[in-house]
């Protein structure tokens, strides 16, 4: 509902008589009320959709050669201008009262409008509105048939309490100063399968990872061009890709790893359908590395023998250590076969092979990795980094263009990436 004020009076000494009528909110006041006199207001306004913030505003242009002084209600200068027409541009979503006073020879007339402001994008934490503290969305694209019914949905969604009791309780623990609004944190999957066709691709590609990258870097691609405006349209942080990981003839898969993520990288990769190594490489997104060294104290989030365990799919002993990985970085493995043999054999870091003498040598092989292992930073925690994506989330909401491709999205208002660089690894002595 619109307040109006819309007075009419010559300017001078006058004792103003005024009409209240509360059911329309309208309140006129004039020295004297004329008896047909139009209860509209003196200016149009104009919201202008995913411009941050920016309005428009349009006063009655029959007034030639009147001065239009505008008080914006936010705190700012009154502005005068000799145009019927001016913007402005509000720094938070609220609701602001705006006064435009027009002056034309010994005549004044003002009108006053309630103007709901909610285009704002948000800058920090403390700029969101309550009901949009607490849950993180995450968009799943399934790109095999056998993938389907390991997420089964409700409603279109997914909520996964194992995900959001590790991430809620390393707050607790590790971050006793952060927002209590993320007490109540919650991970909404949106669970993505595509269709048949879009599967056979995938599979008959032979290369899911480099399908994958493909579709990053065409913008063209239709199935981009799809899944861009999927997450446009659901405004999630994070897009996650399952995919299959084909066999060589060797027999043996053809990625030397189960998943990865970057530091605050909008995309994860798992090559299977297991919630635990989602939320392993959900992990690395906000800034966890595998032994998470934060100020030289250990917090095992991302390794094995603690509560608050997450394991990807390698063996434990490949998460016992403290583990970086650096992008480009050439990394020396040995596949072992673990005995008494029983079929299982698992992958290490070359340097780790005399912790398993007992266990038969299948084959030596590198790899260059493929993203970055994050770990801590002064002054960067999994607390701004968790803050952080809903911020962006609510921004995603309000201006969808913000999201442009797969794994780039444009610098948020704050002006820092939403996909920072990391440098090397600072080991903690």
């Amino acid at each position: 509902m619109k307040s109006i004020i819309h007075n009419i009076a010559p300017i001078g000494k006058w004792l103003p008589i005024c009409l209240v009528a509360m059911s329309s909110l309208l309140i006129f006041c004039s020295r004297e009320l004329p008896p047909d006199s139009p209860e509209t207001a003196l200016f149009t306004v104009h919201i202008v959709p995913q411009q941050d913030g920016l309005v428009v505003f349009k006063a009655d242009s029959s007034q030639q050669g009147a001065t239009y002084r505008w008080n914006f209600g936010d705190s700012t200068a009154q502005v005068s201008t000799q145009s019927p027409r001016i913007t402005h541009q509000f720094t938070r979503n609220a609701t602001y009262q705006v006064k435009l006073t027009i002056d034309r020879n010994t005549r004044q007339i003002f009108g006053i409008q309630s103007v709901i402001v909610g285009t704002r994008l948000a800058r920090t934490f403390a700029d969101l509105p309550s009901n949009k503290r607490d849950t993180i969305r995450l968009l799943y694209i399934l790109t095999d048939p056998s993938f389907v019914s390991a997420f089964p949905t409700i409603n279109g969604n997914h909520y996964d309490p194992y995900q959001n009791r590790v991430f809620v309780d390393f707050l607790n623990r590790a971050q006793p100063e952060h927002p209590q609004e993320l007490n109540k944190l919650v991970f909404q999957h949106i669970i993505y399968p595509l269709s048949a066709d879009e599967m056979a691709r995938f599979k008959d590609s032979g290369d899911p990872e480099g399908l994958m990258n493909k579709l990053f870097a065409d913008s063209t691609d239709p199935l981009t061009q799809k899944l861009v405006a999927l997450k446009q349209a659901k405004a999630a942080t994070r897009i996650v890709f399952f995919m299959k990981d084909p066999t060589l003839p060797t027999g043996y898969p053809k990625y030397p790893y189960a998943g990865y993520s970057t530091y605050e990288g909008p995309f994860l990769v798992c090559l299977n359908a297991n919630a635990e190594l989602a939320a392993h490489e959900l992990g690395h997104s906000f800034g966890l590395a595998h032994d998470t060294l934060r100020d030289c104290q250990t917090f095992p989030l991302m390794v094995g023998g603690d509560p608050l365990k997450v394991l990807g799919t390698c063996g434990s002993y490949w998460n016992q250590y403290r583990e970086f990985q650096v992008k480009g970085y050439v990394n020396q493995l040995v596949r072992l076969e673990a005995q008494p043999a029983r079929g299982y054999q698992y992958v290490v870091p070359e340097y780790w092979r005399d912790q398993f003498p007992q266990d038969i040598l299948i084959s030596q092989f590198s790899y260059v990795s493929p993203a970055t292992t994050p770990y801590y930073r002064p002054g960067v925690s999994m607390m701004q980094t968790l803050s952080d994506a809903l911020v962006m989330q609510y921004n995603y909401e309000l201006a969808p263009r913000l999201i442009t491709r797969l794994n780039y999205n444009q610098i948020l208002p704050s002006g820092r990436q939403a996909a920072s660089p990391v440098g090397q690894p600072v080991y903690c002595p």
